[in-house]
């Protein structure tokens, strides 16, 4: 069997629209990327695909698609934020 890490998802936004919900816990694979999450999140929620230009923020600070993403890691889904 695999070895798996635990991690939390929050969501925001139009994010948390499509999730229909402000939170989850997830386990992933222990060698895992930003970049393999996200596709993980468009298997698990197809609208997300719609949006690829939400950013991923790992344990409050914002991170790229190569980033490994360690055991018990809080990870947030932030859609595009328009000021004004």
């Amino acid at each position: 069997m695999e070895n798996l890490n635990q991690i939390t998802v929050l969501c925001f936004g139009k994010a948390r629209e499509i999730t229909q919900t402000k939170s989850f816990s997830l386990a992933i694979p222990v060698e895992f990327t930003v970049g393999e999450l996200r596709l993980m999140l468009c298997e698990l929620y197809p609208a997300l695909n719609n949006d690829l230009a939400y950013a991923i923020a790992l344990n409050q600070q914002y991170a790229h698609n190569e980033t490994m993403i360690a055991a018990n890691a809080e990870v947030a889904v932030i859609p595009p934020v328009s000021g004004g």
